[in-house]
């Protein structure tokens, strides 16, 4: 160490460093420094990456290697979270030790659901529900609430396909996913919100909308479910813009082509398409669940604390064009 300074050589890795705090030079910032070698690792408080000449406010800027710890002991709600992206999520957050209960038109959720609690440590609740009725969505919402103790993020990941031609699209199918993709988001939304403000609770809410409010898959018919994500992605615009003044999160992540049960149904009606979406990717390869509750566990966790209104695309860089010929995909 540079005598009085406490900063490392050069020739020092900081990056497998240790860190203690060092002394403290007002009560709103703490300044980290790199551990002598002697330190045994268990009294180190955390890995810190960047140089150690950073201040960090620990008011507003949480270290990001502990980020998932900000979600132990606390309690979640995943709507859709049964199955498929839904249910990665709701993994994802009982594995940082949070209570999460699921709501989901299912009756009943995968297997592995009923495996979490004592694999993990935490209480979880499965109801079955209708978000598109919303005495049934408040009742199981308010429910869940007194079961866990509380709320602390909610997560809208409810969500159907119906795929028809638009010229002909049935207007009960038009309906339908507009009920279950927009007006449930909107209902659960709203009672989350409801339940932060009431108790004065910084909560965050996580909305799945798409990247098909973005772009067209060839070959298939969507009109319905881009335009339902579309709205997912402005109803997170405007509902940030409302709640931020009461201390609420709101962002909202677009999945790319995500391999889950439903895409291995399409898998056996079009091959071509699922081959499209296999092979469009930039990073070669076709997302799968886990991509989506990280990004998702990030955005309700104390990391995220400054972002708000924002869509995290997670499409393994679909969005950004296809390099290729289309005819080579």
């Amino acid at each position: 160490m540079l005598t009085g300074m406490g900063i490392p050589r050069r020739s020092q890795t900081i990056s497998r460093a240790l860190l203690l705090p060092a002394h403290k030079k007002s009560p709103t910032y703490q300044r980290w420094h790199v551990a002598p070698r002697n330190v045994p690792s268990n009294t180190a408080l955390r890995y810190y990456t960047a140089t150690p000449r950073n201040m960090i406010d620990k008011n507003t800027c949480p270290p990001l290697l502990s980020f998932t710890e900000s979600l132990r002991g606390k309690s979640y709600l995943v709507t859709g979270g049964g199955r498929g992206i839904g249910y990665a999520i709701t993994r994802a957050v009982a594995e940082c030790g949070a209570n999460v209960t699921v709501l989901d038109a299912l009756p009943e959720p995968v297997p592995e659901f009923h495996k979490l609690a004592s694999e993990f440590g935490v209480k979880t609740k499965f109801f079955r529900t209708d978000v598109t009725n919303p005495s049934m969505l408040e009742s199981n919402f308010e429910r869940s609430v007194q079961e866990m103790g509380g709320l602390h993020g909610c997560v809208t990941a409810a969500g159907i396909v119906e795929e028809h031609p638009f010229t002909d699209y049935p207007v009960e199918k038009l309906r339908r996913v507009l009920d279950v993709n927009v007006v449930g988001t909107f209902l659960t939304t709203q009672l989350a919100a409801k339940h932060f403000i009431r108790n004065s609770i910084a909560g965050s809410i996580v909305l799945i909308a798409s990247v098909s409010a973005h772009m067209v898959t060839p070959n298939r018919k969507l009109s319905a479910y881009a335009s339902s994500k579309a709205a997912v992605r402005m109803l997170t615009t405007a509902v940030a813009a409302e709640l931020g003044s009461s201390g609420i999160r709101v962002n909202c992540i677009s999945p790319g082509y995500i391999n889950t049960d439903l895409l291995d149904n399409v898998r056996k009606i079009d091959p071509d398409s699922v081959s499209f979406m296999d092979r469009a990717p930039h990073i070669g390869r076709i997302g799968q669940p886990k991509d989506i509750s990280a990004a998702t566990v990030y955005l309700l966790s104390d990391a995220a604390g400054y972002s708000h209104g924002s869509e995290m695309i997670v499409d393994g860089g679909v969005l950004g064009g296809i390099f290729k010929d289309p005819r080579d995909l």
